[in-house]
């Protein structure tokens, strides 16, 4: 994680905002235009137009997209994409794509085995596949 500004944000970074002098801090992925994509608890997965509602940040971070992935076509749902779940070393990782153009979009970090990749992206991706 990077210290970053507003004006250095781009399509499909995570961003981590902190308000205030709050020892927790609110993590989104900036969809453009001053919009994030965050869970709310209340609310569910929404696209909001900025999280700190009037109040400044005083710190904000972020996790630029991974090289290589794309935020993909708006608007992009999980129905859109389809998760893959690859080897790698003693593990595995997922990566999710954009299923109509093969547009690779987030990758997961390795996890210590197929299954654990497949419990992660389950609960999200409706189309899950392995390649061995």
């Amino acid at each position: 994680m990077v210290p970053t500004q507003a004006d250095h944000w781009r399509l499909g970074d995570i961003v981590v905002l902190r308000i205030g002098s709050a020892a927790a801090a609110h993590v989104a992925i900036y969809a453009g235009g001053g919009y994030f994509v965050h869970s709310a608890e209340h609310l569910g997965v929404v696209k909001v137009p900025g999280l700190t509602k009037g109040r400044p940040a005083t710190g904000t971070w972020g996790f630029p997209c991974p090289p290589g992935c794309h935020p993909g076509p708006p608007p992009l749902t999980p129905a859109d994409c389809k998760a893959v779940v690859y080897p790698h070393g003693s593990g595995a990782y997922g990566e999710v794509i954009h299923a109509a153009d093969g547009l690779p979009l987030a990758r997961t970090a390795v996890l210590s085995s197929e299954a654990h990749v497949i419990d992660l992206l389950d609960p999200i991706y409706t189309h899950i596949e392995t390649v061995r």
